[in-house]
């Protein structure tokens, strides 16, 4: 998610970024609590919990990361390759 909204940015990277501060305004233990309780016990929805809940750290540091690369020269170099190439 974080390559997504870094990359294309504009609507979808706001979208993306609201979604994750709401998940980052709530505690990380109540949503563990809240998210198991609706799907039960087990170790496959322990492992899907801790996907949901914890991709939001990941997706910030992919986010800035993709942001920052987004700027540098070879990037530009090869996007104004790109568009000499196609006609």
């Amino acid at each position: 998610m974080g390559l997504v909204s870094g990359s294309f940015g504009g609507l979808l990277d706001n979208i993306i970024m609201r979604l994750l501060d709401i998940q980052l305004s709530f505690p990380a233990i109540i949503l563990y609590i809240a998210v198991m309780d609706v799907l039960g016990p087990g170790l496959v929805n322990i492992i899907l919990v801790l996907g949901v809940v914890g991709w939001s750290q990941y997706a910030r540091i992919v986010r800035s990361k993709v942001l920052a690369l987004r700027e540098t020269e070879f990037i530009t170099a090869s996007a104004s390759i790109w568009r000499q190439l196609s006609f």
